[in-house]
């Protein structure tokens, strides 16, 4: 049986991120920033152990769109920030099992 899963990640500026357990970035897919923080999930057995909710992340700053007028095309012009957590690794430990 093999390992599969994902790395749920922030970067210094606090752009959420996923990438596959196989492929280790280091920089952020948005802006280019180092990696931050990280936290694996188990999908192993399609039950997602270790996944913190985007939700339990604080939002520094909510995303931003432009809506184009002519065509109603709505782009993203700023994404959402989240404070790192300190430490690496999984923070919400004590409630891990709870979502």
């Amino acid at each position: 049986m093999s390992y599969e899963g994902y790395v749920q990640a922030l970067c210094k500026v606090g752009h959420y991120n996923t990438y596959d357990c196989y492929s280790r970035q280091s920089k952020c897919c948005i802006c280019q920033e180092l990696i931050a923080w990280e936290n694996e999930v188990d999908e192993t057995n399609c039950d997602s152990v270790g996944k913190i909710p985007l939700g339990k992340f604080k939002i520094i700053s909510k995303e931003k769109t432009e809506t184009c007028k002519c065509c109603g095309h709505v782009k993203v012009v700023e994404h959402t920030k989240y404070a790192v957590p300190k430490g690496k690794g999984h923070p919400f430990v004590e409630d891990r099992y709870a979502y």
